[in-house]
């Protein structure tokens, strides 16, 4: 749907005789827009757009929940975030933008805004120059505590395409140089040039005006064969396009986005990167950093990456991981629930992190030599994943009762129960699992065998789907069916 002052400017390009061609050109609308709209009275758009409002009422509550959270929130964030939760979501671009400054208007969360002065920029070459900067960002975890995650980005100078990878802890020589091979295969290759301020992450110290790399990263750039430019931080007259991407990053994915691991943060921001930002059409260029990069990608010049370890390693029925010819203990009850994991070695700490929704199981440190048995902290291991719950749960009286029910029947599998509870709060609202708790509680069945298939006859199987294999997921099918039987009879 075109915007009003569009819509009132072809109105009056056509009370003067205008062609629709003409219009067409003059304003940059395709024809078929406009001759949808040719005939169409000033009655007949605040029609058509007041059905687009109510169409985007449906959508109030979850948009007010957003605003509440993060009341600054950029409206090209909320609209990103609508298309995410409601993958079927469809509005104009105009529409929306005045639905949402009504509904701030609304309900009192209007977003202070300062006119910024900008200036023309020279772009580089194709190929020639890339810009990479740091940044960190306060999140919200799904248990409503604060944690800091920091970020790498790197940006093409010629098309401004971007790229962002994040990290849980402040970056280290090793994982900036990690976030490069990753930036390089996003890219399909790299620049001849890349530009950085004076980080300790790459930087040792100045000897005479000549910069002195930290030893890993210089090895890396003499592998990869790129030249390398140090400027002054925050010097935006230089390296002002990758300070613009990290607060773009901050406020346009980042802002009111909630905190569910690093690898699920990283997933949605390469979501986030090839629907929303790499493009946006740039006022100035009218072009999106993805058109211009369709052409500077034939000037990228190729990276050979080292081959990574293998990451994925099966669960034994001893419900250990056996990595590098020893045997790593997992929390109790894993081997029941996945039967693979993603390893990842940092320095001398090994992560194990689960497939289906990319969380940390456990810890362990790299152990030499050969048929050892690493043990993990079961007590400790424990004790997190139920305090967890019951903090994601607080005071809740359902939860209390469902816990209490297995605690009679089951007191060894308590954290197993919430190990799996876990899992399906990713996916489920709290409101929905009160539901599943009430019938567990009233049938004096609290277990996720009972739990899980009354969420699938109640909302379905697609969401269990995300989390569960395919023949537990037959299984509950079953016991969903007989449940719908007792409620509604055959």
């Amino acid at each position: 749907m075109i915007s009003y002052e569009k819509f009132k400017q072809l109105k009056d390009n056509q009370s003067i005789g205008l062609s629709q061609s003409e219009f067409s050109s003059k304003i940059g609308i395709g024809r078929r827009e406009i001759e949808n709209w040719w005939n169409k009275s000033e009655e007949d758009y605040f029609k058509i757009e007041q059905g687009k409002i109510h169409y985007l009422e449906n959508y109030r509550s979850f948009i007010v929940d957003i605003l509440k959270v993060t009341p600054q929130i950029r409206g090209a964030n909320v609209l990103y975030k609508l298309k995410e939760a409601f993958p079927d979501f469809s509005s104009s671009t105009p529409t929306f933008y005045r639905y949402l400054q009504k509904l701030r208007e609304e309900v009192g969360l209007t977003q202070f805004t300062k006119q910024r002065v900008s200036s023309t920029r020279v772009r580089e070459v194709m190929g020639e120059e890339a810009q990479v900067d740091f940044g960190q960002y306060k999140m919200k975890t799904m248990y409503d505590t604060n944690i800091k995650v920091y970020f790498f980005c790197m940006v093409l100078s010629h098309s401004s395409m971007r790229f962002v990878h994040f990290e849980p802890e402040p970056f280290t020589t090793a994982t900036a140089i990690k976030a490069h091979e990753y930036a390089f295969q996003y890219f399909g290759g790299r620049t001849r040039t890349i530009m950085y301020d004076n980080d300790r992450v790459f930087v040792n110290g100045n000897n005479y005006g000549s910069v002195l790399l930290v030893k890993a990263f210089e090895e890396f750039v003499k592998r990869i064969g790129f030249s390398t430019y140090f400027c002054k931080p925050r010097d935006p007259y230089t390296k002002g396009r990758v300070e613009n991407l990290v607060g773009f990053i901050k406020y346009n994915f980042l802002e009111g986005r909630t905190y569910c691991g690093i690898d699920a943060l990283n997933a949605s921001a390469l979501r986030w990167l090839d629907t929303l930002g790499n493009d946006v059409i740039n006022d100035k260029k009218h072009f999106s950093p993805r058109d211009l990069f369709r052409e500077e990608r034939k000037h990228l010049i190729s990276v050979v990456m080292s081959k990574p370890k293998r990451q994925l390693y099966e669960l034994n029925k001893s419900n250990t991981v056996k990595y590098e010819g020893n045997f790593y203990e997992m929390p109790t009850g894993a081997y029941l629930l996945m039967n693979k994991v993603r390893v990842e070695e940092h320095n001398d700490e090994l992560l194990f992190y689960s497939l289906e929704i990319s969380e940390l199981i456990c810890k362990h440190k790299l152990t030499e030599g050969k048929d050892k048995i690493v043990a993990i902290e079961q007590s400790a291991m424990k004790a997190i994943k139920t305090r967890e719950m019951e903090d994601f749960f607080a005071e809740d009286d359902l939860y209390k009762q469902y816990m209490a029910g297995i605690k009679t029947i089951m007191p060894r599998y308590i954290n197993k129960q919430n190990l799996a509870l876990k899992k399906v709060a990713r996916y489920y609202s709290k409101e929905e699992m009160r539901l599943a708790f009430n019938h567990c509680i009233k049938n004096n069945d609290c277990n996720i065998a009972e739990f899980v298939p009354f969420l699938i006859y109640k909302f379905g199987r697609e969401k269990a789907k995300k989390f569960l294999p395919a023949v537990t997921i037959y299984n509950y099918q079953i016991r969903a069916e007989q449940i719908a039987e007792e409620y509604h009879g055959k």
